[in-house]
């Protein structure tokens, strides 16, 4: 039986991100940038981190084009459906989004 029930949690991955660039600083007052520009900014510099398998930065990317909630910035997909979806075995999906925490992309919580 697939293991449905290990189902993680992929929280916005990137307070580094944020605290640099959600906020344009402008004059006395400072302007919030849309989430589609934050998330957009923070694929583009996924995409051109070379540290990342080509394996590991496809799973990031099908997870937030596809499974984020912009209002909650959470994902939380079943390593299944991300198999299922990219065409690689959950095994390669677990060591993918590992991958992704270690290198400080994704910041992962597990349910209870």
């Amino acid at each position: 039986m697939a293991q449905q029930s290990r189902r993680p949690t992929f929280l916005w991955p990137f307070p580094a991100l944020l605290s640099r660039s959600y906020c344009d600083q402008g004059g006395a007052h400072e302007r919030v940038r849309p989430f589609r520009d934050v998330k957009l900014q923070w694929l583009q510099q996924l995409i051109c981190d070379r540290d990342l398998s080509d394996s590991t930065r496809s799973v990031a990317l099908y997870i937030i084009t596809t499974h984020l909630n912009g209002h909650t910035e959470k994902a939380w997909p079943f390593n299944q459906t991300i198999a299922d979806a990219t065409g690689k075995s959950v095994k390669t999906i677990q060591r993918t989004v590992g991958e992704l925490v270690t290198s400080g992309w994704f910041e992962v919580q597990r349910r209870k």
